[in-house]
């Protein structure tokens, strides 16, 4: 607060006060905002990019535990390697004593696509019959990861090569 005293004809002083701040105060403040955004800004992106590898992680945790859940009912059911099973009143394809790679059966068995076949809006899912691959969504379709269905005698091949900075940007 700036305070100015004016003397009139010397026999009084007279008090005027005014309210504001000073051009010092108003460039110090900006500065220091233009530093903090500065730092805080390429932070917060790789929040986001981190928050996306997490939640793809999560994914490929979903992928595997419905695979090993699927193996075990199959093999607690004394059922053949290829023989379908039941999980939550829907039949999945195995293959090979594990789900197969396929939207219905891995991808239903994970919780990728519901019962009634539609894909689960916070994924994009896609398969080609050998391969199931799952994207953070359909602004990032290399952050992904992936499931296939063990040839015979093995067990499934995970990837989650996808998960790279540079790809989930």
């Amino acid at each position: 607060m700036l305070t100015v005293q004016l003397a009139v004809s010397g026999l009084f002083h007279v008090k005027k006060t005014q309210k504001g701040f000073t051009l010092i105060e108003l460039t110090s403040t900006i500065a220091v905002l233009g530093i903090l955004s500065a730092v805080a800004l390429p932070r917060f992106v790789a929040i986001q990019t981190d928050a996306r590898i997490a939640k793809m992680s999560m994914a490929l945790g979903s992928l595997q535990s419905a695979a090993v859940l699927a193996h075990a009912l199959q093999v607690t059911q004394n059922l053949a390697p290829g023989s379908s099973i039941s999980m939550e009143g829907s039949l999945i394809g195995m293959a090979n004593g594990y789900p197969q790679s396929s939207e219905i059966a891995i991808g239903h068995a994970a919780g990728f696509i519901t019962a009634a076949g539609t894909p689960n809006a916070d994924y994009q899912v896609t398969s080609n019959g050998t391969l199931f691959t799952v994207a953070a969504d359909s602004h990032h379709p290399l952050c992904a990861v992936s499931y296939r269905a063990p040839s015979f005698g093995s067990s499934p091949n995970y990837s989650k090569a996808g998960l790279t900075p540079a790809n989930c940007a």
